[in-house]
Formats: C-alpha cells, sequence, structure tokens
C-alpha cells in the first residue's frame, strides 16, 4: 500500500513539474501572440497617451509611452495642494508586448523593474490606432494636439467650454502661451483653461505678429479674431564662397542666411569671411512683407591653357577641365592638373574680387604634384 502511494505521488510530480514550469515561465516572460485573429498590433498602440483624475490626496495627471522598440515610459504627478504644480512624480519603465487574459481579452501586457506583469485592457480603437485603455487602474487616453491645452476628463474644474481663433487673412500659426497648436487659423480649442490667463500668439510669414492675453471663465465660448497686418519682412542671403552673415551688427549665422520677422525700414547688411579677406558692407531697404534675397559671389575671373587636356581638381574635386575659362572664389587655391595620361602637375593661383587672370604654361613646366 505505502509503495502504491510512493509511485502515485512520483507519477504526479512527474507530470506536474513541467505545468509548474511553464506557469513559472509565464509569469516571467511576457507573452507574444500575434494570431491572424488579433484586433491589437503594435503600430496601432505606438505613441503616447495622457491622464487626469481628481482623487482626495489632490489630482494625479501623467502620461504614458509605448516606443517602436517595445519599451514603455510612464511619469504621473501629484498636485497635492491643487496649485496646478507638481508635488511628487513617480517614473515607471519596462516592456510590453500584445497578448491575451485568459478571458480572451486583448491588451496589452506590461512588466519593468519594481513592477508586476500588468494587463491594460478597455481598448477603444478608432481610425486604426488606439484611442483609450485601462492600466494601473488609470484611464489613459492618447494625447491630442494642442498639449495641455486638451484636457480628458469633463469633471476637470475651472475650464472653459471652447476658445475659437481666426485670423484674417487664414492659415496663422497659432501658440498659447508659447506652445505652438497642430493646425492654423481658424481652428478651435476644446475645454482649454478657465480663470487664468491664456497668452494667444497668431504668427505668419510677412506680417506681424498679433498676441493678446485672454482669461475665460468656466463653461465659456469664446471667439478671438486677429487682423494681420503686413510689416515684417524677411531676408534670405546665399554666397560664394561662404561668409558670415551681420545684419545691423548681430550675427545670423554663415551663409545660407535665412532669417523672417525683421522690423521694416533700413538696415545694415556686412559680409564677412577674414581667411579670405572679405569685407563688404551694404545698406539695404526692406519694405513691409517683403522677403530679400540676393546671391553674392565673390569671384573672380580665370583662364587656364597649359597646352593639354587635363582634369583640374581642387582640395580632391574635381572643378573643370582645360581650357578652363570660369568665376573662381576669392583667395589663393592650390589646383592640381592631370592629364590624360595620369601625370599631376601643380598650379597656385590667387583670385581677386571681380579680377581676370589668364594662365598660359605648359604642362611641363609646372612643379609635379605628389599628393
Amino acid at each position: 500500500m505505502k509503495k502504491a502511494i510512493v509511485v502515485a505521488c512520483w507519477l504526479l510530480a512527474v507530470l506536474c513539474l513541467p505545468l509548474l514550469a511553464q506557469t513559472r515561465e509565464e509569469e516571467a516572460e511576457l507573452p507574444d501572440y500575434q494570431g491572424p485573429d488579433m484586433t491589437l498590433t503594435p503600430d496601432k498602440l505606438f505613441g503616447a497617451y495622457t491622464f487626469w483624475q481628481q482623487t482626495d490626496a489632490g489630482y494625479e495627471y501623467g502620461f504614458l509611452e509605448f516606443r517602436h522598440d517595445h519599451t514603455w515610459t510612464w511619469v504621473i504627478h501629484l498636485d497635492r495642494d491643487r496649485d496646478r504644480l507638481s508635488d511628487q512624480y513617480e517614473v515607471r519603465r519596462g516592456e510590453y508586448a500584445i497578448g491575451r487574459r485568459d478571458d480572451g481579452a486583448v491588451g496589452v501586457w506590461l512588466a519593468g523593474e519594481g513592477v508586476a506583469k500588468t494587463f491594460a485592457a478597455d481598448l477603444r480603437i478608432v481610425g486604426g490606432r488606439a484611442q483609450t485603455l485601462r492600466i494601473f487602474d488609470r484611464q489613459f487616453t492618447r494625447r491630442q494636439p494642442g498639449g495641455t491645452y486638451f484636457v480628458l476628463d469633463n469633471d476637470l474644474p475651472d475650464l472653459a467650454k471652447e476658445l475659437r481663433i481666426e485670423s484674417a487673412p487664414a492659415g496663422a500659426a497659432v501658440f498659447i502661451d508659447n506652445q505652438q497648436l497642430a493646425d492654423a487659423t481658424p481652428l478651435s480649442v476644446k475645454k482649454p483653461r478657465a480663470n487664468a490667463p491664456l497668452e494667444v500668439r497668431v504668427v505668419k510669414p510677412g506680417y506681424q505678429p498679433v498676441q493678446k492675453v485672454v482669461t475665460l471663465a468656466k463653461d465659456q465660448t469664446e471667439i478671438l479674431t486677429f487682423t494681420l497686418v503686413q510689416g515684417e519682412a524677411g531676408l534670405r542671403v546665399t554666397s560664394l564662397p561662404r561668409v558670415y552673415v551681420k545684419l545691423d551688427g548681430k550675427v545670423l549665422g554663415s551663409t545660407p542666411v535665412t532669417k523672417e520677422e525683421i522690423p521694416a525700414g533700413q538696415h545694415q547688411l556686412e559680409l564677412i569671411n577674414e581667411t579670405l579677406g572679405i569685407h563688404h558692407h551694404e545698406e539695404i531697404v526692406l519694405a513691409k512683407g517683403e522677403v530679400w534675397k540676393k546671391n553674392f559671389r565673390f569671384t573672380g575671373k580665370v583662364r587656364i591653357d597649359v597646352g593639354r587636356h587635363c582634369t583640374i581638381y581642387r582640395q580632391g574635386k574635381k572643378v573643370g577641365e582645360t581650357p578652363f575659362d570660369a568665376e573662381v572664389p576669392v583667395g589663393r587655391h592650390v589646383l592640381v592638373l592631370v592629364d590624360d595620361r595620369g601625370e599631376r602637375r601643380q598650379l597656385l593661383i590667387e583670385v581677386e574680387q571681380g579680377s581676370e587672370s589668364r594662365i598660359e604654361k605648359t604642362f611641363d613646366s609646372l612643379p609635379k604634384a605628389d599628393y
């Protein structure tokens, strides 16, 4: 009898050990089910989701992001005194995989350091992308254009109903508290912050930027209309060779340079290249709405004839062939001439602004190039 019990226990252990190992393995690793009947795929999930709720401890808000490398990050802030400033925050990170629960629900499994494997379900997919999901007892919604000015819960206190922003002409970019919205005018912001000032700025190339500060009441609908006036100008400078560009004594950068929102009127333009001895200065007048464009060429005319056909290189790059007749940037240049037999000769030239140089020498009279 005892022998039969021992044998039965041994058989039971043999049968159960694989199941126990499988259970431990499932707990240690994230599932990765990709059957044809899955309604959720990684491309539908990628992106950032935001969250907000009111609790006895204060306001909780934050975001959850799913990345292409199958990692996730979430950050939750706690605002205890409800002054819209974070008093404490929590960061979690880990890996995720799409899978099913035992009840067949399709969702996302998340795990990470200090985070037990958790299932995110209640997924709602609209337009081919996941829009909402519930995880860690919090409801997350895909982040919408407009940043913090688009809120998620209807019971968030102190919200206006709608802010409409229009401009004449239309198509202007809109900034609220220095955050650019995704759309151009005309546009509408749903549920913006109420009982607090909002700085609204409208910008369109060729027009003066306009800014207004508005404070909305709770549940208020407001229309802001901006009339844009031409007055700002633009500047685009290109050159050969490259130079530093100064406008009214301020360095804008090296060419090519593009600068917008310049006040209309008279300005001092300087182009500088100390190495090549370029110091150009001119006075320009910008009209309202104008984009002033000019391509400066600091070059001289060079003609080269060495009595045979050669390919001409400068700093390892082909610049032409003999007989050569072209504009060359000002400065000193070391040219390498290679004839059809592969023989190499060196030619040193110095070019001044607006000059014309004619070089007529025999190929054999030039010094050999050893590079």
